[in-house]
């Protein structure tokens, strides 16, 4: 007995069950519970990212002090802070908190991705397994946001192509109105994503009601993204500042991101260290390579079969995850491609479970989990800590205990000791460029707008963070000139060269030890003009 067609695995009829079963919502509702609670019970409280973590946390922060997201501070979109302080009331503002909260999200977007996966997979026990997977690649965890509106939109795609009825236009447009309060990308790709989709819908239904259903997509689209039209009309200077961060500044920048080249394939063997870690990176380069294959085939099989009805989660998926792709090569690292995944992993469950040979299914299956384990094996917290047992140590940070590299923690005991015997509680302190965790670590208030300085400023916006060192008056700086990426024009002194000879001029350095490689106190000896 041969293994199917590819044809066939294609062409398989997607599971005959409605949406509204009672008892498949609250099965997949209970696999996502399950999964999330004990990923968050094995490592919840492992690490500590001083960067991208601290950029949320830290906003959190300046949300609960009253401040408004992009207008008074350099922020993502607002809707992931409000839901994180939403959620604060119950879990608190510490670290964990704000990852618990980030955790009741993931939650969501991970029921939306087993709702969607049980097109494909009958059994409990596999889509269990099939969870276990999607969770698997759900990492950084301050990213839950991205994962989830990722599977989200798989899942709202996927009802839109088995009834694209006015209600299933005006929900899926309401997720993207919601998504894009979340961050602006997501509306981006959600635009470009449903305007793929309602072409190949209309191929196969008739074009006669294609006006109906752009238009209850966009009244949707409009409703969920209303929060952000109140706050434009509410708030004084925030559509001003909203047009300047979100769309003027990328303008300028001519990026989303600080872009990286493609890890291909080839490459890894240019990676020093072990044969474990060159093979890590050899797996990283072949996602990078296959996924872009992958949807390019099945997508082009969708336009020319014609049918997306026949198999709407694979169809779904690699819509979504073609567009999506934008995301993974905007920052061609491993967690930009997590953060792109889910997606793929969706449509690649399609097809290994529409075989219908079992051994098919466990080789296709086994596939994505060694892929997995090769690719996320040095990067997962739960990982880390069974790699490196010894060299975790509990910390407590503001009641809350995590675990943390030895090194880490020394550094941070290090830094928290130094600045509470030479910084008065009363004095700011301006911490720079990117590790804006060590606000909340060392309670202290953001004196400046931004909190992430990576990007290279124009002189106005350079002299604004002069200004407001200035006023406050702030009397000390923690600057890490570090070479980001191994770039040295991404050093803070090149950066924000104003702002660097303005702390050369008006600050001195204070010598002192086991504060981070790189890292310098600076104490104010005059002020500038």
């Amino acid at each position: 007995m041969g293994a199917p067609s590819v044809h066939q695995a294609l062409t398989s009829p997607a599971l005959d069950r409605p949406w509204n079963s009672k008892c498949d919502l609250m099965a997949e509702f209970g696999i996502a519970f399950a999964l999330v609670s004990l990923s968050f019970a094995l490592q919840g409280n492992i690490g500590l990212d001083l960067a991208d973590e601290g950029y949320l946390w830290n906003g959190t922060l300046r949300v609960a002090q009253g401040k408004i997201p992009i207008r008074d501070f350099r922020a993502y979109d607002p809707g992931r802070y409000y839901w994180s302080f939403a959620w604060s009331k119950l879990f608190g503002l510490g670290v964990l908190g704000v990852r618990r909260a980030a955790a009741v999200f993931q939650f969501f977007g991970l029921w939306a991705g087993l709702l969607a996966a049980s097109r494909a997979i009958e059994s409990f026990w596999l889509l269990t397994l099939a969870g276990i997977l999607v969770t698997w690649w759900m990492h950084p965890r301050h990213k839950y946001f991205e994962h989830s509106v990722t599977l989200l939109a798989v899942f709202m795609a996927v009802r839109l192509i088995e009834s694209p009825s006015l209600t299933n236009c005006f929900l899926s447009g309401l997720f993207v109105g919601i998504s894009t309060f979340m961050g602006i990308n997501h509306g981006l790709y959600g635009i470009v994503s449903y305007g793929l989709l309602f072409p190949l819908i209309s191929i196969e239904q008739g074009f006669e009601d294609v006006g109906s259903r752009v238009g209850m997509w966009l009244a949707g689209a409009v409703l969920g993204y209303s929060p952000m039209f109140a706050m434009w009309l509410a708030i004084p200077g925030m559509l001003r500042s909203f047009w300047s961060a979100k769309v003027l500044s990328v303008m300028h920048r001519g990026t989303t991101n600080l872009g990286l080249p493609a890890p291909w394939p080839w490459r890894a063997q240019q990676v020093h260290g072990r044969l474990l870690d060159r093979l890590s990176r050899f797996f990283l380069g072949i996602h990078f390579l296959f996924l872009p294959f992958f949807y390019v085939v099945v997508v082009a099989w969708v336009l020319l079969a014609g049918s997306p009805g026949e198999q709407p989660l694979l169809t779904a998926s690699a819509v979504i995850g073609t567009v999506y792709m934008h995301h993974a090569f905007s920052r061609a690292d491993l967690p930009h491609l997590c953060q792109a995944m889910q997606p793929f992993l969706l449509a690649a469950l399609s097809v290994v479970f529409a075989a219908s040979q079992p051994i098919a299914t466990a080789a296709g299956f086994g596939a994505l989990i060694c892929a997995a384990f090769f690719t996320l094996r040095g990067t997962l917290p739960l990982m880390s800590k069974l790699n490196r047992r010894s060299n975790l140590v509990e910390y407590e940070l503001h009641g809350e205990k995590l675990q943390l590299d030895q090194g880490l923690a020394r550094m941070l005991d290090s830094l928290r000791l130094r600045v509470d015997q030479l910084v008065p509680a009363e004095d700011s302190i301006f911490i720079a460029p990117m590790t804006a965790t060590l606000y909340p670590v060392l309670k202290r208030e953001t004196p400046v707008r931004s909190d992430f300085l990576v990007y290279p400023e124009a002189d106005a916006a350079q002299k604004q963070i002069i200004q407001d060192l200035e006023s406050k008056p702030v009397r000390w700086a923690l600057i890490d000139d570090v070479a980001l990426d191994g770039r040295d024009e991404l050093r803070f002194r090149n950066t924000h060269p104003l702002v660097w000879s303005y702390i050369e001029s008006c600050f001195k350095t204070i010598p002192v030890v086991d504060i981070g490689q790189g890292r310098q106190l600076f104490r104010r000896v005059k002020h500038g003009g």
